[in-house]
């Protein structure tokens, strides 16, 4: 993500998907800021998350994050700002001022609108999570059985921690255990 036009998006999907029961790698926040630090957790991550916003593709360390994560061969998910008033992404616009290596990463991977409202944001989330790879814990769900505790690594992508998806396991089990339900 491009930090003047896309941080506020991206620490909210960290946030909320980190409620679900995901970790989220951002560079920004990360310990180690150096290119290296950038490519070591994208390595590590099982996932990278691309937010797109205006002017994203023509910042220098999102063009090496991008690289990284397509060398390394990484499942890439992509989500776009639809408003403009907040630094929406312009796939002309944008896709003409990337490098050329890299505008046909919008070729390849269908992106997702990123969504603001309740009933919108829930749909966005479970479906970056799905196309990430990963199994949705909601309280729709109600077979969680066969939910994994843990999956593997995961970059503003993340990690399944299984915490969440633990509680929401252990809730559900108590409903259907009580008398009359």
């Amino acid at each position: 993500h491009s930090q003047t036009t896309g941080a506020d998006q991206v620490g909210m999907l960290q946030l909320e998907l980190k409620m679900l029961g995901f970790e989220s790698w951002v560079d920004t926040k990360a310990l180690n800021l150096t290119k290296d630090g950038m490519a070591q957790g994208i390595a590590e991550a099982g996932c990278f998350l691309l937010f797109l916003s205006r002017g994203c593709l023509s910042r220098p360390f999102v063009q090496f994050e991008i690289r990284t994560a397509l060398s390394l061969e990484k499942h890439i998910v992509l989500c776009h700002e639809t408003d403009p008033r907040v630094g929406h992404f312009c796939f002309t616009a944008d896709r003409a001022a990337a490098p050329p290596d890299l505008q046909t990463i919008l070729d390849d991977y269908e992106s997702l609108p990123f969504r603001r409202r309740e009933y919108e944001r829930q749909a966005m989330l479970e479906e970056i999570i799905g196309r990430a790879g990963y199994a949705v814990a909601t309280a729709a769900a109600h077979d969680m059985a066969d939910l994994p505790d843990e999956v593997p690594g995961v970059t503003a992508s993340f990690v399944a921690r299984g915490e969440m998806q633990l509680q929401i396991k252990q809730a559900l089990l108590a409903q259907c255990q009580q008398p009359g339900t």
